[in-house]
């Protein structure tokens, strides 16, 4: 079954190619909505027509990609102890992957004991993919930007600091001269917020929450936390009518949140 992580699967012709296990893909989704706010074409199965064959649409999108990166968790391996392997999608793309004569990046992002975790069928296969044994990237219990960081210097690309930004190129706007298009968070002199870029404040229970977008945040076991997000339409009010045919408003807008464990 396709997911969604809150972006459109690249129809460019550079693209890169993921593969994932479709219960862990708040968390992939998470990484790989960084990759795409950093400029890489990020191909994943979102759309794909329900009438379609659906591993035609993969082979050929494998064929034609410019790397295939592939997000390696338990949940993989959990599935490989009742499933067949022609039923494991990750391992199928891998091999055509392999058939194709594609460059490819493993990421771990799970411990995997391999005695206890992983079934039999796969255990040749986990030889093979294991980053400890071959070039990859280890991103055990990170946070989104951590694997992402390691992920582009993999693909040799450049890392571009942002401010909670949805694209490099983002225009800013102030509360005396709006946009005139929708735009969620771009205001930068919110008399409530301040900078709408730095959406996010967290903090302890019963403490004073933190201000601003602070990626460096580490929990307390035991402890409580309060999670603000700051969610405003930069467009100016303006265009909220039906004289402007309503061309400000904000339509199927969604939060995604990852809890890294």
């Amino acid at each position: 079954m396709a997911t969604d992580f809150g972006f459109r699967a690249s129809q460019e012709d550079d693209y890169y190619f993921v593969s994932y296990n479709t219960e862990d893909s708040n968390r992939v989704g998470a990484v790989c909505s960084i990759l795409k706010e950093q400029g890489l074409e990020i191909w994943y199965d979102e759309g794909i027509p329900h009438d379609s064959y659906w591993e035609g649409v993969l082979a050929e999108k494998i064929c034609n990609c410019k790397e295939a990166i592939f997000f390696i968790t338990k949940g993989i391996f959990e599935k490989g102890r009742d499933r067949a392997l022609n039923e494991i999608f990750t391992y199928k793309e891998y091999d055509l992957a392999q058939i194709y004569d594609k460059k490819m990046l493993i990421v771990l992002m799970d411990q995997i004991d391999p005695k206890e975790e992983i079934p039999f069928s796969l255990i040749s296969w986990w030889q093979e993919i294991n980053p400890n044994r071959r070039q990859g990237v280890i991103a055990i219990n990170e946070f989104p930007e951590q694997t992402a960081k390691k992920i582009l210097k993999e693909l040799s690309i450049e890392y571009k600091e942002m401010i909670g930004s949805w694209g490099p190129h983002r225009d800013v706007y102030t509360m005396e001269k709006p946009a005139k298009n929708p735009v969620m968070n771009s205001i930068v002199n919110n008399p409530t917020i301040g900078d709408e870029r730095r959406f996010l404040r967290i903090g302890e229970i019963n403490k004073e929450t933190t201000n601003g977008a602070n990626r460096d945040i580490y929990v307390k076991p035991g402890s409580r936390y309060l999670v603000y997000i700051y969610c405003h339409n930069a467009c100016s009010s303006t265009y909220f009518d039906e004289d402007h045919n309503y061309s400000g408003a904000v339509i199927g807008l969604r939060i995604s949140c990852n809890y890294p464990s």
